[in-house]
C-alpha cells in the first residue's frame, strides 16, 4: 500500500498575516479590483456556488460571498490551518456565510458538481511536480458542476527569470471543464 506524502499535497504556508499583508503590498492597491477582475473572469453571479482552492487568508472567497448573495455558496480550502484560521476570523466581520475547510486542492471534500465556478490563484506553483498539479486540476473539475468553470491562475511558466513575472489574467484565463 503506498504511503501518502502530505508535502505533495503543496508547501503550506505558516504565516498567515504576514502572507495576507505581503500579497496586499504585491498588488500595489490594487487587490480589491483585482478580486473583481478574477470573479469575472469566473464569470460569477448571483446564487451560484463557487470554491477558492489554495484560499489563503480568504480574501477571493469573501468578495465571491457578497457577488453571489445569500442564495449563493462561496467556499474556500487550503492545506494551512494558520490561512483557515485567519480567513474564518475575517468571515465574522463581513460575510459569516463563506465557509472554509482545510483541505488540500488534491482531495476536496466535497460533492462532484457542487460548485458552479472554482478558482485557483497563485498556488498552483506550489504544487509538487506534474502528476500533483494534475491530481488538483482534476479534483476541481469533479467538483465544478457540467458546464461550470475553472480558472486557473498563476506565475508564468517558463525558465527560473520568468517566474517574477506576474501576467494580469485574460478572458483566455478561464476554460470549462469536460466533465
Amino acid at each position: 500500500m503506498d504511503q501518502h506524502d502530505p508535502e505533495a499535497d503543496g508547501i503550506p504556508i505558516h504565516w498567515a498575516r504576514s502572507y495576507d499583508l505581503g500579497t496586499q503590498l504585491l498588488l500595489f492597491g490594487r487587490s480589491r479590483k483585482f478580486r473583481q477582475k478574477l470573479l469575472d473572469l469566473a464569470l460569477l453571479k448571483s446564487g451560484e456556488g463557487f470554491l477558492d482552492v489554495g484560499c489563503g487568508p480568504g480574501r477571493l472567497v469573501l468578495a465571491a460571498c457578497h457577488r453571489v448573495g445569500p442564495l449563493g455558496i462561496a467556499c474556500g480550502a487550503d492545506i494551512s490551518p494558520q490561512m483557515i484560521k485567519l480567513a474564518r476570523r475575517k468571515a465574522v466581520k463581513s460575510c459569516p456565510a463563506a465557509e472554509f475547510v482545510q483541505a488540500p486542492g488534491q482531495s476536496l471534500p466535497f460533492d462532484t458538481g457542487y460548485f458552479d465556478a472554482v478558482a485557483t490563484v497563485f498556488v498552483v506553483h506550489h504544487l509538487r511536480g506534474d502528476h500533483e498539479k494534475v491530481r488538483a486540476f482534476e479534483e476541481m473539475r469533479r467538483v465544478t458542476r457540467k458546464k461550470g468553470r475553472v480558472l486557473i491562475v498563476d506565475f508564468k511558466a517558463g525558465g527560473a527569470r520568468d517566474r517574477s513575472h506576474v501576467t494580469w489574467p485574460t478572458a483566455t484565463s478561464t476554460a470549462t471543464p469536460t466533465c
